[in-house]
């Protein structure tokens, strides 16, 4: 069986950065697309439904943390990567706080850097969505006793209410036998 390559989405506004990145990831092999503005970054992703997003932090338009803050609202489960050579410990808790997944700062010391960054943030998204399938089987297979309990519970309602009405009736026939055996006596 072929192992289903994953799509990245590389979006930068530094078209040389932005290609070097993307023919990386192909020798990684993963598959890539490339958006060089945030607005077509969004396009794009609409359009292909990318497995990570690689983005700059600083572009003009719509920049990187406005990114993230989109795609961690439509796709939690999907990695966001923040690449920026601005290097400012604020922007990155920013990021951090908007829903990004890491952040690697320009220029990239080593590429093998992004390789162990995207193994890392897939096995995470693996894991959460392994988490997610793990909860809704379990909400499952509650839900499956909670009805299996209310139908014996139901089932035990049922029989005290045959016998109450049981004893009364037998009650009632004893009391009526009482009667009978009184009035001729």
């Amino acid at each position: 069986m072929e192992k289903v390559k994953r799509l990245v989405l590389v979006i930068d506004d530094e078209k040389a950065l932005c290609e070097s990145i993307s023919d990386y990831l192909e020798d990684m092999g993963y598959s890539s697309a490339k958006a060089f503005s945030g607005e077509e970054g969004l396009k794009t992703a609409e359009t292909i439904k990318p497995d990570a997003v690689i983005t700059d932090l600083n572009m003009p338009g719509i920049g990187g943390l406005e990114l993230v803050k989109i795609f961690s609202e439509k796709s939690p489960q999907m990695p966001v990567i923040i690449l920026s050579g601005a290097g400012l410990l604020e922007k990155a808790i920013q990021a951090m706080r908007n829903g990004a997944w890491d952040y690697l700062s320009k220029p990239l010391e080593s590429f093998s850097l992004l390789e162990l960054c995207l193994n890392r943030c897939f096995e995470r998204a693996r894991l959460l969505t392994e988490n997610i399938n793990y909860q809704k089987n379990l909400e499952i297979q509650v839900q499956k006793k909670t009805e299996q309990i209310l139908r014996l519970n139901q089932g035990i309602i049922d029989t005290q209410k045959e016998i109450i009405l049981k004893m009364r009736s037998e009650e009632h026939t004893s009391e009526l036998q009482s009667r009978i055996t009184i009035s001729y006596a």
